[in-house]
């Protein structure tokens, strides 16, 4: 037997309900909207076929031939095929349209999925609430190992890693993240904390820094170690600023470091909005 077929059921409007809106009490149901003439439809197929056995069960799939069941196409405003609803707890809560690639699907799906670690997490999260960091910093690290494909609480133990100087912690569990989880913009924003984190090679504070440079201005060393701690407090538009500086007086200082640090910045900020845009159009000018 076909190990998807245990997972799949064509439905139609007489037996949706069993189908579908009950089942979804017990398991997430993707519900597949196709046609026997469509391409797409066909390409998709063994896609969904290959999920249903990698969930084991903790997703099942309802088919509908829209051919011969246009009214309950109609009902949820099937307007192109494939359409694919997902239903958990007796509601249609997301869907997309056409084909996706598998990790897309993935994706779609583990934001439903209820697993043991995403369980952990949220007592994790509450403790850390709390105060109780070490504790719930404990937690996450005995339950990353027991789901090692499930992202999201690696995610935030990196976070937490990283709010305590952990850096080399934070590293490590940072290298475990999925090659999904790598096209995630935390990913990034994270990896560029962690490298400014790791920089850290200077015994001098802000305040002493910023008397080295008023003393001369082209201490070059003393500003990039200023923008370097000025990122670890969170003042990204004043460690924007020396970097920008320093370029403008050497653009071969430190071999690039400077603008390389300038393009973890914009992945910190989340890669968008107005410090980006703005900072990306002075190294621009700064540059050319």
């Amino acid at each position: 037997m076909d190990q998807a077929a245990q997972y799949a059921v064509e439905t139609d409007e007489a037996s949706f309900d069993r189908d579908v809106i009950q089942s979804s009490f017990e398991h997430l149901v993707l519900v597949d909207f196709w046609a026997a003439w469509c391409g797409p439809c066909r390409s998709l197929s063994p896609i969904l076929d290959k999920l249903l056995v990698a969930y084991s069960g903790s997703v099942h799939l309802a088919k509908v031939n829209t051919d011969e069941q246009q009214q309950l196409a109609a009902r949820y405003g099937v307007r192109s095929l494939p359409t694919i609803f997902l239903f958990k707890d007796g509601e249609a809560v997301d869907q997309f349209m056409g084909v996706q690639p598998e990790s897309e699907i993935r994706r779609f799906i583990d934001k439903y999925i209820v697993r043991e670690s995403d369980k952990q997490l949220d007592k994790a999260t509450g403790l850390y609430g709390q105060g109780n960091v070490e504790e719930a910093i404990a937690l996450l690290q005995r339950a990353i190992p027991d789901d090692p494909d499930n992202d999201r609480p690696k995610f935030v133990l990196i976070g937490w890693l990283a709010e305590q100087t952990r850096f080399e912690d934070a590293k490590a569990v940072l290298g475990s993240i999925s090659t999904e989880g790598r096209n995630d913009t935390r990913y990034a924003q994270l990896a560029a904390r962690i490298d400014f984190g790791t920089q850290a090679n200077t015994a001098q504070s802000i305040e002493e820094l910023a008397q080295s440079i008023a003393q001369d201005g082209n201490n070059l060393e003393a500003r990039f170690e200023l923008a370097g701690q000025l990122v670890r407090g969170d003042k990204l538009t004043e460690a924007l600023d020396q970097l920008l500086e320093i370029i403008k007086r050497d653009r071969s200082f430190r071999k690039d470091q400077p603008r390389q640090h300038i393009l973890k910045i914009f992945d910190l900020a989340g890669g968008k909005g107005e410090i980006v845009n703005q900072y990306r159009r002075q190294l621009a000018r700064v540059l050319n």
